[in-house]
C-alpha cells in the first residue's frame, strides 16, 4: 500500500459491461463511451485502453481539455465533444480533427467563418432541445441550421442529436422521442453520414425504440448504477496513518462537533473532501476495517477523516481501509455515499480528487 489514497479499477468488469452493453445495443447501431469527468473519476486513460480492446471506436466528453487529453493518450478515433464550447477552445479542436455539438446558428456562422479562415474541415452535430430545456436549438430553427451547414463549405454535418431529460419518467421520454422524431422526418433526406443519437445507458435500456445510430453510454460501462445489472468497477481504499485514545467527554475534530461519549480509539484516515469523501459524511457515515464498520466521528476536514475503531481488535497504523468497495461481509456502495450525501451516484466518482491514485486491475 504505497498510496494515502486509492482507487482500484477493474479493467475485466468494465470490460464485461462494456462487451453486454453492445450486445444489448445490437444490430447495426454502436456503442459510444462517454469518458467526461476523467471517465466519470475512474480515470480516462485505463478506460480508452479498454475501449480499444472490446472494438468502441467512439468516445463522448464535456469540453476541449477532455479530448486533448483522450488524443494526446493516442486515441485515433472519434471524439465527440457533448456539451458547449467556447470560442477559445475551437481552435485547438479543429485542429485535433474533433468532433463538436453546435446548439445555435450564431454558433453556426461563427464556425463557418473560423474553418473558412484556416481551411480546414471540421464535423458537427446539430443538438435539438426536445425538453431537457438546457443545450440545442428550438425545433423551428432546426432546418434554418441545416441548410446553413449544407453550405459551408469546411463544416460537415456529422450527427443529430438530442437528450432525455429524465429516462426514468416513460411518459416524458416518449413525448421528447415523438419530438425528435419529427424532426428526422422533416429533415429527410438526410445527408449519408450523418449519425442520430439520443440516448444514454439508462434512457436505452427503458426506450428500446431510441437506439438510433449510437448509444451515449457512461453510467453502465462504469457500473454506478446500482438498479441496473452492471458490475461497479471502481474500488476506493486508504490506510490508518494514525491511532490515538482518548477518554470519556473528548471533541472530536473542527468546532468539536461530536464528544466522545466513553474512552474511545480513534483512526485518523488520509482522505478528506478535497478527495471526494464528502464534508456531509460527518457523524453519518462509516469505513470498512478488517470487516467491520468504523463510524465517522466529528467533521471531515479537507485531507483527513477520523473514524472510532474502539470496538475493532489489533488495528494497527498502517491497515487498509475500504472506502467504497467490499471487505468480508460487509460492503459499502457508490449508492451509500450518495444517500448519505443526498446527491446522485454519478456526482460522487465524479468528485474524487486528483490526490486520489486510479490503479487499474484485473
Amino acid at each position: 500500500m504505497k498510496y494515502r489514497v486509492w482507487a482500484e479499477i477493474s479493467t475485466g468488469k468494465l470490460e464485461d459491461n462494456c462487451r453486454q452493453l453492445i450486445k444489448k445495443v445490437g444490430g447495426s447501431s454502436q456503442m459510444m463511451i462517454v469518458c467526461k469527468a476523467n471517465a466519470y473519476g475512474h480515470g480516462d486513460a485505463i478506460v480508452l485502453e479498454v475501449a480499444k480492446k472490446v472494438g468502441v471506436t467512439r468516445l463522448g466528453v464535456g469540453d476541449s481539455s477532455e479530448a486533448l487529453s483522450l488524443r494526446n493518450l493516442g486515441w485515433e478515433h472519434q471524439i465527440l465533444v457533448l456539451g458547449s464550447l467556447i470560442d477559445e477552445e475551437l481552435m485547438s479542436v479543429i485542429e485535433e480533427n474533433i468532433d463538436i455539438t453546435v446548439h445555435s446558428l450564431s454558433k453556426l456562422d461563427f464556425l463557418d467563418g473560423l474553418t473558412q479562415q484556416l481551411k480546414k474541415t471540421l464535423r458537427v452535430h446539430l443538438k435539438i432541445d426536445t425538453g431537457m430545456t438546457r443545450f440545442g436549438t428550438g425545433l423551428s430553427q432546426i432546418s434554418e441550421m441545416a441548410k446553413h451547414i449544407m453550405k459551408a463549405p469546411y463544416l460537415e454535418w456529422a450527427g443529430l442529436s438530442t437528450h432525455f431529460a429524465s429516462p426514468d419518467n416513460g411518459e416524458y421520454s416518449s413525448q421528447q422521442l415523438t419530438k425528435f422524431k419529427q424532426v428526422i422526418e422533416q429533415l429527410q433526406p438526410l445527408p449519408e453520414g450523418v449519425d442520430i443519437h439520443s440516448s444514454a445507458t439508462k434512457a436505452f435500456l427503458n426506450q428500446n425504440n431510441s437506439r438510433f445510430d449510437f448509444i451515449r453510454c457512461g453510467l453502465g460501462v462504469y457500473g454506478i448504477d446500482a438498479q441496473l445489472s452492471f458490475e461497479p468497477v471502481l474500488s476506493l481504499y486508504s490506510q490508518i496513518i494514525f491511532i490515538k485514545d482518548v477518554p470519556e467527554g473528548t471533541s472530536v475534530g473542527y468546532n468539536g462537533d461530536y464528544t466522545c461519549k466513553r474512552a474511545t480509539r480513534l483512526a485518523i484516515i488520509p482522505i478528506g473532501y478535497f478527495d471526494g469523501f464528502r464534508f456531509v459524511f460527518a457523524n453519518k457515515s462509516h469505513i470498512l476495517i478488517k470487516g467491520q464498520k468504523a463510524l465517522v466521528r466529528g467533521r471531515v476536514s479537507m485531507d483527513y477523516t477520523t473514524v472510532d475503531i474502539t470496538d475493532i481488535a489489533d488495528v494497527q497504523v498502517g491497515d487498509k481501509v475500504t472506502l467504497i468497495g467490499q471487505d468480508q461481509d460487509e460492503k459499502i456502495t457508490v449508492s451509500d455515499w450518495a444517500n448519505w450525501a443526498d446527491t446522485t451516484s454519478y456526482e460522487i466518482t465524479c468528485l474524487l480528487g486528483n490526490r486520489v491514485k486510479r490503479v487499474a486491475i484485473p
